[in-house]
């Protein structure tokens, strides 16, 4: 499927390396005397303890990861999450298209979710991949609606499924084309 969206997930951690200003609670006198003597026992010569300046070495490396991960999703159809009018989620299947950073779908003015995102822009589109239920992704944002009466990106979406969303809709049906704009994604694969 050679105009299957492509889902790009970039994440990147750093290490820190070198010295930093801290402090350390010391010897105020300046003795050079261990304060602790023995077990337990307090020196009284350098008994004066405060915070003192010092440095910290850094040497934190914490799991270093860079990934680029590309991958392309078959046709397929997603699970779109929108808040429902008594506020519990409210689960549709959907078709979808990735266009630029924005995802488009297309649904009837009177179906559900499309007055759930006319009311609340918020919602969560789920991907399972094609060919391994390990492998998902989960992407979060706000929904625009717009009128599509022409079914001009419902034919874009259609082309994908090879189908006529016309078939579907009663006469005089009005469509709504619903584009996510991600907040957040998460790619996710559970053997890992």
């Amino acid at each position: 499927a050679d105009s299957a969206p492509v889902l790009q997930h970039l994440y990147t951690h750093s290490t820190r390396d070198g010295r930093k200003d801290s402090t350390i609670l010391g010897d105020t006198n300046l003795t050079g005397i261990p304060i602790y003597a023995g077990t337990g026992s307090v020196n009284p010569i350098s008994a004066t303890r405060k915070l003192l300046p010092t440095y910290v070495d850094l040497d934190e490396k914490n799991d270093t990861w860079e990934i680029s991960l590309r991958h392309k999703i078959a046709n397929t159809t997603a699970v779109l999450a929108t808040n429902g009018p008594d506020g519990r989620p409210q689960l549709s299947a959907i078709w979808f298209l990735i266009e630029g950073d924005q995802i488009v779908m297309s649904a009837t003015a009177a179906r559900q979710k499309t007055k759930n995102v006319i009311r609340d822009e918020k919602a969560t589109l789920f991907v399972f991949h094609p060919d391994s239920p390990n492998y998902y992704a989960e992407i979060r944002g706000d929904v625009a609606v717009d009128d599509d009466d022409e079914y001009v990106g419902a034919d874009r979406i259609a082309v994908r499924y090879n189908a006529d969303f016309r078939s579907f809709d009663a006469p005089g049906t009005k469509r709504r084309l619903l584009t996510l704009s991600p907040t957040t994604v998460n790619v996710i694969d559970v053997r890992h």
